[in-house]
């Protein structure tokens, strides 16, 4: 698949993008671009936060016991357990308890859910402290 970047330097400061892809049919793709207003921003990070107070993590339709397809597309780039790596949008996800396992030692969390970063760094206990949050 090619994506070509396109600068945007006219685009209004509060404007974000959100990059969706949508599988059409099996071998087709179609890229989608959400224009973000600063409330559009606020109401997401009030659903989410919301999503995480009233669930327990293994309660979403999205959670992993064990994050099997990650673990094997991070092992598959070869790239060194020493070498920093982000978690955008991991929530409260086990992958990083398996990074850590696996003896990850240069690893960040991040979510727009403050809620669901407590649930991982209490799950973690002391391990917490060698994660950026």
């Amino acid at each position: 698949m090619l994506l070509r970047v396109i600068e945007m330097k006219s685009w209004p400061w509060f404007a974000t993008v959100r990059v969706e892809f949508l599988n059409l049919l099996r071998d087709f793709c179609v890229l989608r671009v959400v224009f973000l207003t600063k409330l559009d921003l606020m109401s997401m990070k009030s659903h989410w936060q919301d999503v995480y107070m009233s669930k327990a993590p293994d309660q979403v339709s999205w959670y992993q016991g064990e994050p099997t397809v990650s673990l094997d597309l991070i092992k598959n780039t070869g790239v060194a357990a020493t070498s920093a790596l982000i978690d955008v949008g991991g929530g409260a996800s086990r992958l990083v308890d398996s990074l850590l396992d696996a003896g990850w030692t240069n690893l960040s969390v991040v979510d727009i859910s403050a809620a669901a970063l407590q649930y991982a760094g209490e799950r973690l206990g002391k391990r917490a402290e060698g994660v950026n949050w």
